[in-house]
């Protein structure tokens, strides 16, 4: 079993599409993004809505590293131009 094949969400999103796996993590969590064209600005928050980290990134794959945050249920909002989508994973 490759963890990129069997846990991830994929979404088009204003003509990109965006990938992210796995949907449980011990350390990290990988965005890939099909469109070059169009940067990602992600927000992390936790379930109690508490922002943890947010950026821009242009670069078509990055990571987040989870190492430094406890065990639980976190949301990943995206944003490509005036669309958004919120992705739900689980740090192990």
């Amino acid at each position: 079993m490759n963890p990129e094949e069997d846990y991830f969400v994929r979404e088009t999103m204003k003509e990109s599409t965006v990938k992210i796996y796995p949907s449980e993590t011990n350390v990290k969590v990988v965005i890939e993004n099909y469109s070059e064209d169009f940067p990602i600005r992600y927000f992390l928050y936790n379930v109690q809505g508490a922002l943890l980290q947010s950026n821009i990134n242009v670069n078509p794959t990055f990571t987040l590293d989870m190492a430094g945050y406890s065990t639980g249920t976190y949301v990943l909002k995206i944003i490509i131009g005036d669309y958004s989508s919120n992705w739900k994973f689980l740090r192990k």
